[in-house]
């Protein structure tokens, strides 16, 4: 089989290196079996030595135990974090928010997106005929939602289709059939795009508006206040996060 993208797993965890082994293999199946099909999109995880320098991977993905989940390029290799104790934190406020179900989560999105520079034109969510430019982050409109490969929970994540230009509704734009509209969101979960109406020079947007006490709003508090978002607030790109 040809494998595209080289993701290096390193494990700064507590974690046994025989439960990321297992976990590794399973998303290494999602990816074959389920995203690339859809996506034309091919890659691999590897775990490597976490002292090591990854060579020839083309990303790196590490697992860590406090912290926040997010990708990003800070060096032009691309890079993900997956926070591994969140799961005791939230087995009850975040159910679905396993680390192995992130693991899923932030791979997909790399390999979606490794650069996070893919942007779409669609419709904004709250203006009638007013267009922005929606990221690529293909597992966060149904990041609540997941199915288990080999007994590992693994994240639900939206097709092609989801993005279509007219932001027709019908067709399957997600993996798990679950009936998302194009460029919208289940229950938990969310969207981000650029809207360049904001402010003088646009600005990074997330979507919808979560209450203070919901689920994905206490998600991103346990993230830490630099969350997965943090790579578009970076002042290089002068960007600022709403919410």
């Amino acid at each position: 089989m040809l494998v595209g993208m080289i993701i290096a797993v390193k494990n700064h965890s507590k974690l046994a290196d025989e439960d990321v082994l297992a976990a590794v293999r399973a998303v290494n199946r999602q990816i074959a079996e389920d995203f690339a099909p859809y996506w034309a999109l091919s890659g691999a995880l590897r775990v490597v030595d976490r002292r090591a320098t990854p060579a020839g991977a083309d990303a790196v993905l590490r697992l860590t135990p406090r912290g926040h989940n997010f990708h990003w390029s800070p060096h032009g290799l691309p890079e993900a974090h997956v926070f591994t104790d969140l799961t005791e934190a939230a087995r009850e406020a975040v159910p679905w928010l396993t680390w192995t179900s992130m693991l899923s989560h932030e791979a997909i999105e790399m390999m979606a997106d490794p650069q996070l520079n893919t942007l779409v034109q669609g419709p904004h969510p709250g203006h009638t005929g007013r267009l922005v430019f929606h990221y690529q982050e293909v597992c966060d409109p149904v990041q609540s939602e997941t199915y288990a490969i080999d007994g590992v929970t693994v994240s639900n994540f939206v097709l092609p289709h989801y993005y279509n230009s007219m932001g027709e509704p019908g067709g399957r734009n997600d993996f798990l059939s679950t009936g998302l509209q194009a460029f919208r969101w289940n229950e938990n979960g969310m969207i981000g795009f650029w809207d360049p109406h904001v402010g003088k020079r646009g600005a990074y947007v997330t979507w919808p508006r979560y209450e203070r006490n919901h689920l994905v709003t206490k998600q991103l508090r346990m993230k830490g206040a630099s969350d997965r978002l943090q790579r578009y607030a970076h002042p290089r790109f002068g960007g600022r996060r709403l919410r």
